[in-house]
C-alpha cells in the first residue's frame, strides 16, 4: 500500500499515514503524462511521480489528510492543494500562512499544463513539478534557437553551444537533468528564470548552496534582477541573457516581488482544464447569491440554463466560504458530493447545476 511522503524542515524523509487518493481512473490517458516531482533530501534530489489516474493529492501538516507531510510550524493541515482538471493540474495554497512561491514569485496559485515544468517553494522547501515525459536524454525545449526578435516578446540564453530563444512567458529550468531548457553540467537542478511585469530574475536553488553561481561576476545568494548582456556562471559554464527590443526598456526591477492574490473568486473551468469566466467573491464578511436571474443574484451566471435563478449563497471567510444551497433544482456539489450547507476552501471543486467552477484566488 502506499504511504504518503514525509517532509521534514531539514529535508529528511520517512513514511508516514497510508492515504487514499481522491479518486482513480484509467491507468492511462492519451495525451496526458503523469505529474513528477522531485524534492531535496539530504542534500540530492529524489523523484516521486504522481499517476495520471490521481486527481487530486494535499501538503500540509496532517498524514491523515495529506499525501506529502510538510513538518513545518508555519504550515497548516492542509497547506497546498493540487488537482488534476483535464490536461492542467492546478497548484494552489489553501493555508492561512503565505509560504509559496511560484518560479521566485509569491504567489498563491498556479497551473501547470501539460510539457512544462515549475519550481515551486514552500518557505525553504523547493519542489520541481514537471508534466514532461521523462526520459534519459534531454526533452525537446519550446525553445527556437537563435537571437530574440523585435516585437515578439522574447529573449534569449546563449551557452558555449547554442543560443536558444524563448517568449517572455516562458520559465527557463537550468541544470543537467533531461528536462531543463537549458543544460548545465553538474547538478540536476540548478536554478530557474522567470518573468514579472516584463523582467527578467534568476532564483538559485538552495540545494546548491555549494555551487559556485555567479552573475556578473558578483555571486549569486537567492534572487537576482537579469539585464540584458547579464552573464550568469555556473562552474564553469556561462549562460548570456539577449532581450528583444522592447523588453529593453522595462522600468527597474521591484528585488522582492510580492504578487499575493487574497480576493477570493469562483473561476469557472471546463473538463479539460480550460479557465473560464472569473467571478469575484465580495470581501471577507459578507455575502453574495448566486444563480442566473440579475434580479434575484448579484453574481449572475448567464451561460446556464440548468441553474436557477437564485441557485446558492456564498458567505465569505477568511481564505475559506460558507456555501449554501438554496434548494435549487439541479443541485450543488462540492468535489462531486451534493451538499446544502459547507465550508470550501481554495483548491474545491464546486458544481452548480451544469457549471464547474473552482475556488481560488483573484489574479
Amino acid at each position: 500500500m502506499p504511504f504518503a511522503d514525509y517532509i521534514s524542515s531539514d529535508g529528511e524523509m520517512s513514511s508516514a499515514t497510508i492515504l487514499n487518493f481522491e479518486k482513480t481512473g484509467p491507468t492511462t490517458i492519451e495525451g496526458i503524462n503523469p505529474l513528477v516531482y522531485f524534492y531535496s533530501q539530504n542534500g540530492e534530489w529524489q523523484q516521486r511521480e504522481i499517476p495520471v489516474q490521481i486527481l487530486q493529492f494535499k501538503m500540509g501538516t496532517d498524514p491523515y489528510k495529506c499525501e506529502v507531510h510538510l513538518d513545518n510550524p508555519k504550515a497548516d493541515k492542509v497547506q497546498i492543494v493540487l488537482r488534476r482538471i483535464g490536461e492542467v493540474w492546478y497548484i494552489i495554497e489553501a493555508g492561512k500562512n503565505d509560504m509559496m512561491r511560484v518560479n521566485g514569485i509569491n504567489r498563491r496559485q498556479t497551473n501547470i499544463p501539460q510539457d512544462t515544468t515549475t519550481v515551486i517553494h514552500i518557505d525553504d522547501r523547493e519542489f520541481v513539478f514537471t508534466t514532461k515525459a521523462i526520459t534519459h536524454a534531454p526533452t525537446d525545449s519550446v525553445a527556437l534557437t537563435g537571437p530574440p526578435e523585435a516585437g515578439k516578446g522574447e529573449y534569449s540564453l546563449t551557452t558555449s553551444e547554442k543560443e536558444l530563444k524563448f517568449p517572455l512567458l516562458h520559465n527557463a529550468i537550468l541544470g543537467a537533468h533531461p528536462i531543463c531548457d537549458i543544460h548545465i553540467e553538474g547538478e540536476p537542478f540548478v536554478g530557474v528564470i522567470a518573468h514579472l511585469s516584463k523582467r527578467l530574475f534568476f532564483t538559485k536553488l538552495i540545494i546548491n548552496s555549494q555551487v559556485d553561481i555567479t552573475k556578473d561576476g558578483v555571486s549569486i545568494d537567492g534572487q537576482t534582477p537579469l539585464a540584458p548582456g547579464s552573464i550568469i556562471k555556473i562552474g564553469n559554464s556561462e549562460v548570456q541573457l539577449k532581450l528583444s527590443k522592447e523588453l529593453r526598456f522595462a522600468q527597474e526591477f521591484k528585488f522582492v516581488p510580492d504578487t499575493r492574490e487574497e480576493h477570493l473568486m469562483l473561476l469557472q473551468i471546463d473538463e479539460q482544464g480550460n479557465s473560464g469566466h472569473a467571478y469575484a467573491l465580495p470581501p471577507v464578511g459578507r455575502s453574495i447569491f448566486i444563480g442566473r436571474d440579475p434580479k434575484q443574484s448579484k453574481l449572475v451566471i448567464p451561460d446556464s440554463k440548468k441553474m436557477s435563478r437564485k441557485h446558492a449563497q456564498a458567505i465569505v471567510y477568511d481564505k475559506a466560504i460558507m456555501l449554501i444551497d438554496n434548494d435549487a433544482t439541479n443541485g450543488t456539489f462540492v468535489n462531486t458530493e451534493q451538499i446544502k450547507k459547507r465550508l470550501i476552501h481554495p483548491g474545491d471543486i464546486v458544481r452548480m447545476a451544469d457549471c464547474n467552477f473552482i475556488l481560488c484566488f483573484v489574479g
